[in-house]
């Protein structure tokens, strides 16, 4: 039988804590490199209050005024965090806490065809 995930919880990067996101799936993808957006918000990903991922979002516009944004979210997990339910937690914990701390409306996600994990 799987071993089940521990506690996850959110929190936000501290100072010098950018080595998480090293680890993530991004570097899977070798996506590490592209330009970073100006609105991206981040937090660290815990497992019984270990780091070992990171989830982010970024605005997405569907019209002229503000009310027409939505968040897109995403999440980069390491590889020994995969597979146990860690990142449908971590991103439902997410999406609550973008509906409860902002006013936005819609949130999306999106994931390359091959990622059998995220799907």
């Amino acid at each position: 039988m799987a071993r089940r995930a521990g506690e996850v919880g959110l929190r936000p990067f501290e100072p010098g804590e950018e080595s998480v996101e090293e680890a993530s799936v991004w570097d899977d993808w070798g996506v590490r490199d592209a330009p970073r957006l100006t609105d991206l918000g981040r937090m660290v990903v815990t497992e019984d209050d270990v780091a070992v991922g990171s989830v982010s979002w970024h605005s997405v516009y569907y019209g002229p005024n503000v009310a027409s944004r939505c968040y897109n979210i995403g999440i980069g997990l390491a590889r020994a965090a995969r597979g146990r339910g860690i990142g449908s937690r971590a991103q439902r914990m997410l999406v609550e806490h973008l509906f409860d701390t902002t006013a936005v409306q819609r949130i999306e996600a999106s994931t390359d065809v091959e990622n059998i994990a995220e799907h």
